[in-house]
């Protein structure tokens, strides 16, 4: 990460002020991001799909504008900056799932700011959402109760591989899937094995619902996401 300071105003446009840093000199190293979470980062500006900006009814007056942007090079040279979002006078949040959790990156991890500081911070994102885990795969509310659970850890090689857990075990997952909220995209990445995996099914024996996780993380088709147990 670097920091440019200067008394000099950067370019007005995304385009001016990458070919301005791109030359710039009066740079100063500021810290390192953890390779693994550049990694993280990098498939999420890989994936942003076209831009979903959406006005949202908050400003500050006279405080003017800082802008969140994410650059992707193209394999043909072509330079796209991707714009995540505007804050100050007016407020403007790019809401498609990758660019937001690049902004909710450039916010936290790039700015340094505390999303639940009250003062930290003027303006803060103000789209992010807490949906429980049934509602954000699309299942029933209802379908953990009354309902059975196995678990599997899913191997690149051999497959499903049955985990056993007894009873209270089993009721001690139940509880904690169904107390679990997703907050947001953390990557766009793959992953082919070494992940958790815990079925419900009814106590007939049908199949209800499935939740696959890697690392903490809920393993879906375009990504992970973050989750945290349900707070009041």
């Amino acid at each position: 990460m670097w920091q440019y300071q200067s008394d000099d105003p950067l370019p007005d446009t995304d385009e001016e002020r990458l070919a301005f840093l791109a030359e710039c000199q009066n740079v100063t190293l500021v810290r390192r991001l953890d390779v693994n979470r550049v990694l993280e980062l990098e498939s999420l500006i890989a994936a942003a799909a076209e831009p979903q900006m959406e006005d949202q009814a908050f400003g500050i007056r006279d405080y003017g504008l800082d802008t969140y942007s994410a650059v992707r090079y193209g394999s043909d040279g072509i330079v796209e900056i991707i714009p995540l979002a505007i804050t100050g006078n007016q407020v403007v949040e790019n809401l498609e799932p990758n660019a937001y959790a690049l902004y909710i990156a450039c916010f936290t991890e790039v700015m340094g700011y505390d999303l639940e500081a009250e003062f930290d911070c003027p303006i803060k994102p103000l789209n992010i959402r807490r949906t429980p885990l049934a509602e954000f795969l699309g299942v029933d509310e209802g379908v953990f109760e009354g309902a059975t659970l196995t678990a599997s850890r899913l191997d690149c090689e051999a497959g499903y591989i049955d985990i056993e857990i007894d009873e209270e075990e089993t009721g001690e997952k139940i509880e904690w899937l169904s107390g679990l909220v997703v907050t947001g995209k953390r990557n766009a990445l793959c992953v082919t094995g070494n992940t958790e995996v815990y079925t419900l099914h009814s106590p007939e024996g049908a199949f209800l619902a499935r939740f696959e996780f890697y690392q903490g993380l809920l393993v879906m088709d375009d990504g992970m996401y973050a989750v945290e147990t349900w707070a009041e």
